[in-house]
Order: C-alpha cells, then structure tokens, then sequence
C-alpha cells in the first residue's frame, strides 16, 4: 500500500493503483527485493495463490503465561496461577 502522507494523514486512499505512482512502487520493490537478498530472507512479497492459514483452537497446547488476566486463567487454566514457562 501506498499513501501520501501529507495529503491523506489517516491512510484513506491507497495509491497503489495510480498510474502516476507505479515507478515509484517498482523502485520500493527493487529496494525491498535487494534487502531480501541481503538478509537472505526467504519469502517473497507475493505469492499468486496465497494459501491461508487456519486457526486451531486446542486448549491442549495453549500456555499459561505471567501477563494474563485471572479470567483467561478461570476460563482456560482452571484458575492455576503459576506459569508454564518464564517467571
């Protein structure tokens, strides 16, 4: 996505689609491409048929941890307090 700032503070409009902006994304494509390959980072920026992810709910490999609330606690841990893992 592409935005101008200055004209549209709260990222109303995308520009992407703007045949004025088009080199402009291609050079930050480039740049990103490059920063890909020096990092060897893997994953492109697109892919032609995303595969999407689908959630599993499974209370047996949820972790406790020291930030939630007692009511995540109550509702999933039986109310125990002591963390499966960190302090």
């Amino acid at each position: 996505m592409l935005f101008d700032l200055e004209k549209d503070p709260h990222e109303l409009k995308d520009l992407t689609d703007s045949e004025e902006h088009q080199k402009q994304l291609a050079d930050m494509e480039a740049l990103m491409d490059s920063w890909r390959e020096r990092l060897a980072d893997p994953y492109p920026l697109r892919v032609d048929e995303p595969n999407s992810k689908t959630p599993v709910y499974d209370n047996e490999k949820r972790v406790l941890d020291v930030w939630q609330p007692k009511w995540i606690r109550d509702k999933y841990f039986g109310g125990r307090s002591k963390a499966n893992h960190g302090n």
